[in-house]
């Protein structure tokens, strides 16, 4: 699948979680299943409320803008790849926010 066509499917998610709940965040979790340490285990996933979603046609590929301060993702900017990464709302994370995640097109 192109990822011009992710970028679609990913807006229709993203758009339908703000329509469903309209008060809660829609979050982006590190949801990679290559390896779990001990350190790490039991532990929910890191996750940061989205902020803004880049589709770069130029270079085909999908960036996720999170928002900053306080939230256990450290990076700002993720690239956006459904085996690493799942957009989702959880019960008792509201939105603080009232803008909806805002979509970006560049041509480069």
């Amino acid at each position: 699948m192109s990822k011009a066509n992710e970028y679609a499917d990913l807006k229709r998610h993203i758009k339908q979680l703000e329509e469903d709940n309209p008060t809660l965040a829609v979050l982006a979790f590190n949801a990679s299943k290559v390896a779990v340490c001990s350190a790490t285990a039991g532990r929910a996933p890191a996750d940061a409320p989205l902020k803004r979603v880049v589709y770069k046609a130029g270079s085909d590929e999908i960036w996720l803008e999170l928002v900053q301060g306080g939230y256990s993702w450290r990076q700002g900017t993720v690239a956006w790849n459904s085996n690493l990464v799942a957009i989702d709302v959880r019960p008792g994370r509201p939105r603080f926010e009232l803008e909806p995640v805002e979509f970006v097109e560049v041509p480069h």
